[in-house]
C-alpha cells in the first residue's frame, strides 16, 4: 500500500505541474497578444497624430499662400507701382524723350497677329517713316532723334 501512495503522489505533482505549466503558457501567451496588442495601438495612435499634424501645417502653409497672394495682389496694382516709381524719382516719359527705332529687313511672321491688310496698304517701313515725319511736323519729336537700324 505504500507503493501505491508514493505513485499517487507522484501522479499528483505530474498532473500539478503539468496544470502550472499550461498555466503559465497561457499567462505568456496572452502577455504576448496584450503587448502586440498595445505595440498597434500605438503605432496607429502616432501615425493618426502624424496625420494630423501634416494636415495642420498643410492648412497653415495654404493660408500663409493666401495671405502673401493678396499682398503680391496689393503691391501690383498699377497705381501702388505709380506711386512707387514717383517716389523714386521716376515720371512719364514725354514724347521728346522717346526714340523710334525702325529695323530695315525685320522677319515678319508668315500668320499675321489681326486680319489681313489690304494689297494697297505702305509697308511697315512707308508707315514708320510716314508717323516720323507726322510727329516732327507736330514738334513732338525732333528728327534727330529718330533712329534707323539695318540687318546683317
Amino acid at each position: 500500500m505504500p507503493s501505491r501512495i508514493v505513485k499517487t503522489s507522484v501522479l499528483n505533482h505530474q498532473r500539478s505541474t503539468g496544470s502550472l505549466r499550461a498555466f503559465l503558457l497561457l499567462v505568456g501567451v496572452l502577455a504576448l497578444m496584450g503587448l502586440v496588442y498595445l505595440g498597434q495601438n500605438g503605432q496607429a495612435t502616432m501615425t493618426g497624430r502624424r496625420a494630423q499634424d501634416l494636415t495642420q501645417q498643410l492648412e497653415r502653409i495654404q493660408r500663409e499662400n493666401a495671405q502673401l497672394e493678396v499682398e503680391i495682389a496689393q503691391l501690383t496694382l498699377p497705381s501702388r507701382i505709380a506711386e512707387r516709381a514717383r517716389a523714386l524719382g521716376f515720371r512719364p516719359a514725354t514724347i521728346s524723350q522717346t526714340v523710334f527705332i525702325v529695323v530695315k529687313n525685320y522677319p515678319v511672321d508668315s500668320k499675321p497677329a489681326v486680319a489681313a491688310r489690304p494689297a494697297d496698304t505702305a509697308s511697315s517701313s512707308e508707315l514708320a517713316a510716314l508717323w516720323n515725319d507726322l510727329l516732327t511736323w507736330m514738334g513732338l519729336t525732333p528728327a534727330s532723334q529718330t533712329v534707323e537700324a539695318t540687318g546683317p
